[in-house]
């Protein structure tokens, strides 16, 4: 997580802030292993004054932003005593942004940000057996996704190997210039 300085623009004569944070250590189309970066965007949330918008902004704007939005939305609608399932929670977010919340594994990384935070904020003690549980099985979980998404990989770049050989590269006879 890198803290980029906060700069200031000037924009029909008014000063606008922004506030840039970026988290290079998540990888798209995936979740963290651990919760540590997401915490502290939840802490840079949650200190931030309300008279300057927040930008959430992943590559595509779906997986990242929405784990993240996802997760905010469960704690401020728990905070508010209006609970929802997580998954109506993607269901509302999908209304305005499709595809929100885009892996299983990202949508575990929502729930696994909530109860950190509870832990923190000592709603769940952290020597629970059912976090420590929890986490033993999210490590594993991560980590048979990730084996997936390599194997995957490995996949699309034998396709890739394959398909360069059969193309022909060479001058065509008769071809207008």
């Amino acid at each position: 997580l890198s803290n980029i300085p906060e700069s200031k623009s000037n924009c029909r004569d008014q000063e606008l802030h922004v506030r840039h944070i970026q988290y290079t250590e998540w990888p798209d189309h995936s979740a963290p292993l651990k919760t540590a970066g997401a915490l502290e965007i939840h802490r840079e949330i949650f200190n931030n004054p309300r008279q300057y918008p927040l930008i959430i902004h992943c590559s595509a704007g779906v997986g990242r932003t929405c784990t993240i939005v996802g997760a905010e939305l469960m704690l401020e609608r728990i905070s508010a005593r209006q609970f929802h399932t997580a998954t109506d929670i993607v269901r509302i977010m999908r209304r305005a942004r499709a595809g929100a919340v885009q892996k299983a594994v990202q949508f575990l990384f929502m729930h696994y940000i909530v109860l950190e935070v509870f832990c923190q904020e000592g709603v769940v003690s952290n020597e629970n057996p059912l976090m420590a549980s929890f986490r033993e099985n999210y490590e594993l979980v991560i980590a048979k996704a990730e084996q997936i998404r390599m194997a995957r990989k490995a996949k699309d770049l034998l396709k890739v190997a394959q398909n360069k050989r059969r193309v022909k590269v060479g001058e065509m006879e008769n071809c207008p210039t």
